[in-house]
């Protein structure tokens, strides 16, 4: 028997009649999960005594459903309290940007392919942080347009748009100028 699954476009738990987006069968899924972490990492950092019975939980996994959707399922439980499990539909783009985050790579070629080149010294650093940009969708539709007049991917476009920002914003105040007056205004 199926374990049918809904994705409702709510995170708001006292929304009685949320817009449903679809749903899934559960027991068809392919599980992608959080690589397994020490006590303390995938926890909430409040009270890790150790004591399973008095830890927050909070854990993500990335569903693959039969149709070729991707879910993220995110499972949180605090102490003494019933556990909470929401899902939410992930775009390819984001699947992709998870499961590259938690090093499947491997997962990532298999079902996308593996990526084109980047330019050179544009790759992850593993001393560096990781910088997660969400545009808004006019700033999406802008980056997209931009990424098909030059006629390369999304990504690659990205890392010129950063570039050539920096060469104006050092052209404007100056590589190792602290005076910003005559900087462009940004939201921030």
């Amino acid at each position: 028997m199926a374990t049918w699954i809904n994705v409702y476009n709510s995170d708001d738990p006292w929304d009685e009649n949320p817009p449903l987006l679809g749903s899934f069968d559960y027991d068809r899924v392919l599980r992608f999960n959080e690589a397994a972490a020490a006590v303390g990492r995938s926890r909430s950092g409040l009270g890790t005594t150790g004591d399973p019975s008095r830890e927050t939980i909070n854990e993500q996994a990335l569903l693959r459903t039969a149709c070729g959707r991707w879910v993220c399922e995110h499972f949180l439980q605090r102490p003494s309290d019933k556990p909470e499990v929401n899902y939410r539909f992930y775009s390819d783009e984001v699947a992709a940007n998870w499961l590259r985050s938690h090093h499947m790579q491997n997962v990532v070629e298999h079902y996308f392919g593996t990526p084109a080149a980047m330019p050179p010294g544009s790759e992850f650093q593993a001393d560096g942080d990781l910088i997660l940009f969400q545009p808004d969708a006019d700033a999406s539709a802008r980056i997209d347009a931009y990424a098909a007049s030059l006629g390369v991917d999304r990504r690659y476009s990205l890392y010129w748009l950063r570039l050539q920002g920096l060469d104006l914003a050092e052209a404007t105040t100056g590589p190792d100028s602290s005076d910003t007056s005559q900087a462009a205004d940004h939201p921030g």
